[in-house]
């Protein structure tokens, strides 16, 4: 038969120690799910982001034109400034240039007086 001895478990806890650990372990464990959370969220934030502003640049082109209106080159003009006088609000210089040039067939700056220039409209 066992005797009275003076061992004592290093097991033994109290109720109040058990309830402390296991409160700071569920702390921890809600920091780290709520970490992952964020982090997947921030990285689904960036994605998402990123595939709207490619999608806006591969989009931003201008749409097909409604109809045209005939305009004739004067003396001093340039694609330019026809451009800026008739862009539609809102639109690019840059962008109505290069749809004027590509319209008309128009490869380089070089427009003659007289000549009948067509202008998208969007």
């Amino acid at each position: 038969m066992l005797r009275y001895s003076s061992y004592q478990s290093i097991y033994d806890q109290s109720a109040k120690d058990l309830e402390i650990t296991q409160s700071k372990f569920s702390q921890a464990i809600h920091h780290i799910k709520s970490y992952s959370v964020n982090k997947l969220l921030g990285v689904l934030f960036v994605f998402l982001l990123g595939f709207t502003s490619a999608f806006t640049v591969f989009a931003g082109s201008p749409e097909q034109p409604v109809g045209e209106r005939n305009v004739i080159v004067q003396s001093g003009d340039s694609l330019w400034n026809i451009a800026t006088n008739h862009k539609p609000a809102g639109m690019d210089t840059r962008e109505y240039v290069k749809a004027i040039a590509k319209y008309n067939g128009i490869q380089g700056p070089d427009i003659q007086y007289g000549d009948v220039i067509a202008l998208p409209l969007y």
